[in-house]
Order: C-alpha cells, then sequence, then structure tokens
C-alpha cells in the first residue's frame, strides 16, 4: 500500500470514527437508550430528529394531512408549495427549490450531493456528525464524494489547516478528488 503525501488530508477510514467527545469511550449515555419520549414543556433533547416525539400540533398537522384525501407526489403536493413560496420570502429568492427531506441524515447527505461531485473532496472536522455519525450516508448519497478530516479544537475545522488543505496542487488532477465542500456546523458534537 503506497504512503500518503505528508500534509495532505487523508480520507475517512472504513472503520467507525472514534466516540464522539461527549461520549464515553465504551459506550454511548444510557439516555440514548431511553425509549422516553419528550412532552412540550419537558426538558429539550437535540440528540436526533428520529428519537423523540413530535409537539402535538405536529401530530394533528400530520393527521390532518393523512384524512384530507389524496394529494399530489414529489413535491406537487399543497404542503411542500407552501413551505417552498414561504422559504423564496424568507430567502429573497424567487427561484428557490425546497425539497423536504425526513430525516436529518437524508437532508445533509442531499445537501452534500448537491455541493459535490462523486469524485468530489468535502472537508470536515473529525467529529462532524457527517463523519461520525451517518454511517456512510454521504458518500452514498454523493456517489462516492470522499470525506476527508481536517482536526481541529472544539470540534471545529482548524483555518489554516484547512487552507494547507486547499492549498495542494490537485485541481484539475484526475487522480485526486477535487475540492468542493466544506462542512460546519454551527454547534459542534462536543458542544
Amino acid at each position: 500500500m503506497s504512503r500518503p503525501r505528508a500534509g495532505r488530508p487523508q480520507p475517512m477510514s472504513s472503520t467507525r470514527a472514534p466516540a464522539p467527545c461527549w461520549a464515553p469511550s465504551s459506550s454511548r449515555p444510557a439516555s440514548r437508550d431511553s425509549d422516553a419520549v419528550q412532552s412540550p414543556g419537558s426538558e429539550m433533547n437535540f440528540r436526533s430528529d428520529n428519537e423523540v416525539g413530535a409537539h402535538p400540533a405536529v401530530i394533528a398537522a400530520v393527521g390532518r394531512a393523512f384524512t384530507s384525501g389524496s394529494a399530489f407526489s414529489y413535491g406537487a403536493d399543497e404542503w411542500t408549495q407552501r413551505v417552498e413560496r414561504r422559504l423564496r420570502e424568507v430567502f429573497d429568492k424567487p427561484d428557490l427549490v425546497a425539497f423536504p427531506v425526513v430525516t436529518g441524515t437524508a437532508a445533509n447527505s442531499l445537501a452534500l450531493a448537491c455541493c459535490s461531485p462523486p469524485w468530489g473532496a468535502i472537508y470536515c472536522h473529525p467529529m462532524a456528525h457527517i463523519a461520525a455519525e451517518e454511517t456512510g450516508a454521504p458518500e452514498f448519497f454523493t456517489a462516492g464524494a470522499r470525506l476527508f478530516r481536517i482536526d481541529g479544537a472544539a470540534g471545529k475545522v482548524d483555518a489554516v489547516k484547512l487552507a494547507a488543505a486547499l492549498a495542494q496542487p490537485v485541481y484539475g488532477v484526475p487522480h485526486f478528488a477535487q475540492p468542493a465542500a466544506v462542512s460546519i456546523t454551527q454547534a459542534t458534537e462536543c458542544g
């Protein structure tokens, strides 16, 4: 096996990334295994979009949609059209196209697929959610783009290391993944 060039970020390995900094090295917190459902007014839980219950108003809206008869599919339904109109107003982008999805993993992976070609390089922190928690979904949905880890303190990509990675002479060279995107999270996996 050939050795990587010094200073080049390495693609994610096929093994699982290290445990997130908030988790004990041997296991996840016991609360992650809880089947408790959040109720309005209780402590907020931001662990996962598919782990906790929804607000009663959301459940009621889903029920109304379910019992309202048939609806067009593939984004042509009235609810998706309403969301798209509102997003166009909020972002002042009349040509904005929205495609709602059912999980955060799908949202993250499809967003990356819109930003990166299959031969693209997506730079992220080793503890980024796309690298540590989404089990190959970004690579699958991008049809092969690679995640490159750029370390940094407190779960943040180090800007100097990122600049060095982007300065590598890989642009237009077909044997190297081409820089396509940087994944940055407002709140890191480390808090």
